[in-house]
């Protein structure tokens, strides 16, 4: 109200419309309601973030214990099949002195190269 009475006292005019105390209240209604609406959409702005980062949050830490759990399950796979590595590396081993390698590593032959 006192930026339009600065404006229309420099255009030379008395009084301006909020002097009337019934436009007055209508004028304070309308701002207030203004004021209301804006809280009101602030509030269902910061409980929508609010709500989109607990869902975030909880979707996180199931794909957190989904990586848990997997890694676990992984180690007791690896764990469980020990045995049979240990195994199969010992009879690859035994295998490899019963037999033996007659005239040594042969070099790959050579191809001749054809140019266009």
């Amino acid at each position: 109200m006192e930026e339009k009475r600065k404006v229309v006292q420099r255009q030379g005019k008395d009084s301006i419309e909020e002097d009337d105390p019934e436009k007055y209240r209508q004028a304070l209604r309308n701002t207030l309601t203004k004021l209301f609406a804006d809280v009101e959409m602030k509030k269902k702005k910061l409980e929508e973030r609010d709500q989109s980062e607990r869902k975030r949050q909880k979707e996180q830490e199931g794909a957190e214990q989904d990586k848990v759990k997997r890694q676990k399950e992984w180690k007791q796979d690896w764990d469980a099949k020990r045995n049979d590595r240990v195994d199969s590396w010992r009879t690859f081993q035994q295998k490899g002195k019963k037999r033996k390698m007659s005239g040594g590593l042969k070099p790959p032959k050579l191809k001749q190269e054809k140019r266009l």
